[in-house]
């Protein structure tokens, strides 16, 4: 009898797990966009883990992240959602609604896209939430 190693079940085991048995298949795709291999994504979740380190963030820790839909979201959530616990916020919201997600969420830290003046952002400030600046690649 063959025995199987247990399947994975951590978001980041699930990459990691994928990452070995196939490299080179396609994890995140869109039109216009470079697909995004789960060897790519797999390296890009240990960098964010190492940086999340470095800033104190961890398994049970809470990042709001505030991104518009796509691709960049998609990695963003599993990203974070690898090392700490993921909260997508939509964009659209107010002030109010930013407020009331940011503390009762008890967010770490907040990832929006580095130059977005978005009203996130300076919610965010006044709560003194750190912000994280994602940098979006060009198509």
């Amino acid at each position: 009898m063959t025995k199987h190693p247990p399947e994975p079940d951590t978001v980041y085991g699930i990459i990691s797990h994928q990452a070995r048995e196939r490299p080179a298949a396609v994890a995140i795709t869109a039109p216009g966009r470079k697909p995004l291999t789960y060897r790519e994504l797999h390296d890009l979740t240990r960098e964010i883990a190492a940086r999340f380190t470095e800033c104190g963030i961890g398994a049970g820790d809470r990042v709001a992240i505030v991104l518009p839909n796509g691709p960049e979201m998609a990695t963003a959530f599993l990203t974070v959602a690898s090392v700490a616990t993921s909260a997508p916020l939509n964009p659209a919201y107010g002030e109010n609604d930013f407020e009331f997600y940011l503390t009762d969420l008890n967010v770490k830290a907040l990832l929006m896209p580095r130059g977005l003046d978005s009203t996130a952002r300076s919610v965010a400030a006044r709560l003194d939430v750190p912000i994280i600046d994602l940098e979006i690649l060009p198509k």
